[in-house]
């Protein structure tokens, strides 16, 4: 069988591309599509490659966002995975390698140094690993002990100066602090604006911390609500030096009532997990979900931190 492969443009199939996901991911709404992948989020533009048979019937879909990070003065562009599916009834054709090999050649002319997926799973691992990739370990994940009962919620905080206040609404003043030796994803307010604010399931809130009025740290998280138990996921912040233990604690505290426990993983500084751990956060890698590599005309970085698993010794 022929396939035709190509950037998609034409959202009108986007109910076919979330029906072809569905067979290898899971649900996806044609508003997420368009969120995702479709308007201008202050990063370089993405794409979302498919594949098509003869008949015009979409058969593969491999979407892709690039991120600018830096380490120090260095600048690099690295190219997120976000969705790899394959049609069940073209499997064991070449397909997959097609697609991946089309998006590698595809990003190598926009000067991307590699791609890279941070939550590769074991059916997308072994993929990843024959067409070349590097495997940097588990990410670093922390998180705090699982409460059985449930907390009275608290929504702030205020003492000495200190205001440490829940919001559903993005903070005005934000502030990005600079990289150092450990590579850090590049931000501005239209990415943030994009990320956390205009996701169609509206699922970001905000915990600022201010000193006499003056923002020091934000975080950003969301609830899992399971049948029993919820987790609360820190999935961004960004912490001033002035935001000691004691206050970061209090932090994590106020996030403990919205929920059963609090996670948050990805890459940082030893510096960094260790203001989480003295936060109340330890250590943790229950998840099967790998960082993988793939360089593109360059070598990985030396200085991911990545905590490696016991299944990794």
């Amino acid at each position: 069988m022929d396939f035709r492969i190509y950037p998609l443009k034409d959202t009108s199939r986007l109910p076919e591309l979330c029906e072809l996901f569905a067979k290898g991911l899971g649900e996806i709404t044609p508003a997420e599509w368009i969120w995702r992948n479709f308007t201008e989020n202050g990063l370089p533009q993405g794409i979302v490659s498919v594949a098509e048979d003869e008949t015009g019937k979409l058969r593969a879909v491999f979407g892709m966002q690039p991120v600018w990070y830096r380490r120090g003065q260095e600048r690099l562009m690295l190219v997120q995975t976000q969705g790899l599916v394959i049609d069940p009834e073209c499997r064991g054709q070449g397909l997959m390698r097609k697609v991946f090999d089309y998006n590698v050649d595809y990003f190598r002319r926009q000067g991307a140094a590699a791609l890279t997926s941070f939550s590769c799973n074991e059916l997308s691992y072994p993929i990843f690993m024959k067409y070349g990739s590097a495997d940097l370990g588990s990410l670093s994940g922390l998180a705090t002990p699982v409460g059985l009962r449930k907390f009275r919620k608290k929504t702030r905080f205020a003492r000495e100066g200190w205001d440490i206040q829940i919001s559903d609404e993005m903070p005005g003043d934000l502030f990005f602090t600079e990289s150092d030796s450990v590579f850090k994803m590049e931000k501005n307010l239209r990415f943030m604006q994009w990320k956390f604010n205009e996701d169609p399931n509206q699922r970001y809130r905000w915990l600022t911390i201010r000193k006499n009025g003056s923002l020091e740290g934000y975080l950003v998280f969301y609830v899992n609500r399971g049948r029993l138990r919820s987790a609360v996921n820190i999935c961004d912040w960004e912490l001033k030096s002035g935001v000691d233990e004691k206050i970061l604690k209090k932090a994590v505290q106020i996030l403990r009532t919205q929920g059963n426990w609090v996670t948050l993983w990805g890459i940082q500084t030893e510096a960094d997990g260790g203001r989480w751990r003295a936060a109340g956060l330890t250590e943790t890698n229950t998840a099967k979900d790998r960082f993988v590599y793939q360089p593109i005309d360059s070598t990985p970085p030396a200085t991911w931190h990545i905590t490696k698993s016991d299944s990794d010794n």
